[in-house]
């Protein structure tokens, strides 16, 4: 005799569909992790991007040297 669940029968077809819904969610959390981190990432490399910037345009003086920019 198959498996019962509250006296009835478990139906593969039932089975099918919380496995849809549990891979379902997981996608839904993985999208959300990607989501976040790619956006760090990008805020990462855009905020390198303008350090950079500055540190190529600050004249390389005895001040900008102790301010830290060069």
């Amino acid at each position: 005799m198959r498996a019962t669940w509250k006296g009835r029968k478990r139906n593969p077809w039932n089975k099918t569909a919380q496995r849809k819904n549990d891979l379902l969610k997981k996608l839904a959390e993985a999208e959300r992790k990607h989501d976040f981190y790619f956006r760090l990432y990008k805020h990462y490399t855009s905020n390198i991007h303008y350090e950079l910037d500055d540190r190529m345009r600050a004249p390389a003086t005895p001040l900008a040297c102790r301010a830290g920019r060069v």
